[in-house]
């Protein structure tokens, strides 16, 4: 989805709708690739395409999105934060987040894990609270 987001120059018209108050939603590699990378799914998704710059849209600061998270999860994300220093929003399937300006607010029925760092986990239930881009 990256690379055919690059080549049609796609990349660019919704960086510059999002950036002028555009709604956007992303569900699964459409919010994976919202995030600073999209190597987050590297263990699910094998790279056909033969992409090197997996770099993502970068619409939430540096965090990275983690989908269809489960804590089993866990380990592998530690690795990926240990090897990549990159922050990572790990979403459940019932969960989603919503970005407001420098808001990121979680909705749905399951709290989101923020990895800030090996070994550092925060759980962020629906509602209850923000985090700050």
């Amino acid at each position: 989805m990256l690379q055919d987001f690059r080549l049609s120059k796609f990349d660019t018209v919704i960086a510059d709708y999002i950036h002028s108050g555009g709604t956007v939603y992303g569900g699964s590699a459409g919010a994976i690739i919202l995030g600073s990378t999209i190597e987050t799914c590297a263990h699910l998704d094998s790279n056909n395409v033969g992409l090197t710059d997996f770099n993502g849209l970068k619409m939430i600061g540096n965090y990275a999105i983690w989908c269809h998270y489960e804590s089993n999860n866990d380990e592998i994300i530690n690795k990926f934060l240990h090897t990549k220093q990159t922050p990572v929003i790990a979403l459940p399937e019932e969960t989603g987040i919503y970005i407001d300006k420098e808001t990121i607010k979680i909705t749905g029925t399951k709290p989101a894990t923020i990895f800030n760092g090996p070994e550092s986990q925060q759980e962020v239930r629906p509602g209850s609270e923000s985090v700050m881009l």
